[in-house]
């Protein structure tokens, strides 16, 4: 049972940080449904097994890197990988006219993508990006540097 402080520190961290992280989900996973599932399961661990936070920034890294593992796990998951897809007709398309972009960032490798998504559509730095996904600030940079290449050659060829 949650006291009444928990309730609303839950509340407020949900109003705060759910968009940006259905947004991490949906990136990576392609379909509404299941950024939704990986939405609540980061919010259930927050709620089950979140550590002492120091401050807002502390929580908000540790809800990102929450969101970004179960996003590669359900992307390892056999049961995953043996689901057949739902037909994309009956998913609703953005209205944006960018969506051969987004398809473009979401068939780049796991590990380029992250720190693509969170330095130009999330807008954090590198070092920050960094920090959330627990690398170096070398890595993050070249990680970068080869998302951007790739995304580079991949557009060019359109």
């Amino acid at each position: 049972m949650l006291n009444a402080r928990q309730v609303e520190t839950f509340s407020r961290a949900y109003d705060t940080y759910a968009p940006m992280l259905y947004r991490i989900g949906l990136m990576h996973t392609g379909t509404p449904a299941d950024a939704e599932d990986i939405l609540q399961d980061a919010f259930l661990r927050l709620l089950s097994g979140a550590p002492h936070f120091r401050d807002e920034l502390h929580e908000k890294r540790w809800l990102i890197r929450v969101t970004v593992n179960l996003c590669h796990n359900r992307r390892r998951s056999a049961a995953v990988r043996k689901n057949v897809p739902v037909s994309d007709t009956l998913v609703a398309p953005p209205e944006e006219s960018d969506q051969f972009v987004r398809d473009a960032v979401r068939r780049l490798p796991p590990k380029l993508r992250d720190v693509i998504y969170l330095h130009c559509v999330e807008g954090y730095s590198v070092e920050e990006t960094a920090k959330m996904l627990s690398i170096g600030l070398s890595a993050a940079k070249m990680r970068l540097a080869r998302a951007r290449e790739k995304l580079k050659l991949e557009l060019e060829e359109i």
